[in-house]
């Protein structure tokens, strides 16, 4: 979906160098810029070493930042940042309430990176922080996982959900709950 460009700030995806994320956050919001760069946990060892949780991106190679038209080219002088997603005219904002929605729920449901699905979304969430949003279900060791996918970057990411809080969606016309 595509939103006008009026004046003001608005979201846009920033496609950076893998592995760069979290300092180009970092220069980002040291230049007086709003930034969301979504993490989750994950348990590392290395040898002979305890194991240790560190945070890293949930979408490898993007961070987003609420710029306004004259801050575009400040981003993009950021050292590792290679472009603004857009399609290939003009950069594409990200809606706020894509947003919001990530940021609320990325608090609950333990988020994890996940491959794009490649069959299309078969259920709808039904409560919580990501109430609205449509994914595909998914099991992950005993515990029931939606894949949402995240259309301005093109990345999927899962998080746990209460099978109670889903409503299948697809060819029914009645529809009923998963």
């Amino acid at each position: 979906m595509q939103i006008p460009v009026t004046a003001g700030a608005h979201w846009y995806a920033l496609w950076t160098i893998p592995r760069h994320e979290k300092r180009v956050a970092q220069q980002l919001t040291s230049k007086d810029l709003e930034v969301f760069l979504p993490l989750y946990s994950v348990e590392r060892q290395w040898k002979k070493r305890p194991p240790v949780t560190v945070e890293l991106p949930l979408f490898s190679g993007y961070v987003f930042a609420r710029l306004e038209l004259s801050q575009r080219s400040l981003a993009l002088s950021i050292p590792g940042v290679h472009s603004i997603v857009g399609n290939g005219k003009q950069h594409i904002p990200v809606l706020d309430s894509e947003i919001a929605t990530l940021r609320d729920g990325l608090r609950v449901g333990r988020p994890e990176p996940h491959p794009l699905p490649e069959c299309p979304a078969n259920v709808r969430i039904l409560r919580g922080p990501l109430a609205g949003l449509e994914g595909v279900l998914v099991r992950k060791k005993s515990h029931d996982r939606v894949v949402v996918v995240v259309e301005s970057v093109r990345r999927a990411f899962s998080v746990e959900v209460d099978v109670v809080d889903l409503f299948e969606i697809g060819d029914s016309s009645t529809g009923r709950g998963v």
